[in-house]
């Protein structure tokens, strides 16, 4: 199940499905008691991603995905690939016409990237951290779970949902997360994002889930930082590809993690 969190879109041969949007009614809330436990929420969303069907989810091991990136006030369009294996390596490129290729990955070890920008790096404990929160919403519920309070009931883009805080254990920024109270999906986030150039506050709505083969994912993803916004869309999804990508760090990321050992 994890993969549909970490896979962030996926095209399905029957097409978008738009969220329910039912609209808040504060008169309409339950009481302070009847909010629901963090750990309901998040096995709610990781059986409604499923469809019911946790068996056929649990039997994906690895996918590749192909998105489009765009970003309309600076029409910049931009393809990118993602690869995710279990339990939790990652790699996603991504190529910006006339700057070149951006890769990042992890090998469940260290996390690297290079990119025409800044070059080779090894990414920061806090940037790995990071991203391990957001695999264990749907890997290991029950941890984020104990991280976890539902703070209320909560109009989010139009929709009814519950919000949900997480805070972290390490001290870092809290995850603010909204689950549709119908369908129990995740209809968006608000973190801030760890980057090179510091802690970045980041809002992702997920737009529209789409179902392929029998699983419901996030389809259509729109993120703002910094007064811009950036959309991505999936064009094509394989579960469990033949062939998989070499996850761990480059010659020039490796050459960094040398020096490192060397001077410790």
């Amino acid at each position: 199940m994890r993969t549909l969190l970490i896979s962030a879109a996926l095209l399905s041969a029957c097409g978008e499905k738009t969220p329910p949007t039912v609209a808040a009614d504060p008169e309409a809330a339950p009481a302070e008691d009847a909010l629901p436990e963090p750990l309901a929420l998040l096995q709610g969303y990781e059986a409604a991603l499923a469809n019911g069907d946790l068996a056929r989810a649990e039997a994906v091991t690895s996918t590749y995905t192909a998105m489009k990136m765009e970003m309309p006030s600076q029409g910049i369009t931009a393809p990118i690939e993602s690869w995710w294996a279990a339990p939790d390596k990652t790699l996603i490129r991504m190529t910006l016409e006339g700057l070149g290729e951006s890769v990042q990955g992890y090998d469940g070890e260290v996390g690297w990237s290079v990119d025409p920008m800044m070059g080779p790096r090894v990414m920061s404990e806090a940037e790995v951290a990071q991203q391990a929160l957001l695999r264990q919403l749907t890997e290991d519920p029950s941890v984020v779970a104990g991280m976890a309070e539902v703070t209320g009931r909560e109009d989010f883009e139009g929709m009814d949902t519950w919000a949900m805080t997480v805070e972290p254990p390490d001290g870092a920024a809290p995850l603010h997360l909204w689950f549709d109270v119908e369908s129990g999906l995740l209809m968006g986030m608000v973190n801030k994002v760890e980057t090179p150039m510091g802690a970045m506050e980041t809002r992702t709505v997920n737009a529209a889930y789409t179902e392929y083969d029998g699983l419901l994912v996030p389809s259509r993803i729109v993120q703002t930082a910094l007064g811009m916004e950036q959309v991505l869309t999936v064009e094509s999804v394989t579960w469990n590809p033949e062939t998989l990508p070499d996850f761990g760090p480059p010659e020039a990321v490796q050459a960094l993690l040398d020096e490192a050992a060397g001077g410790n």
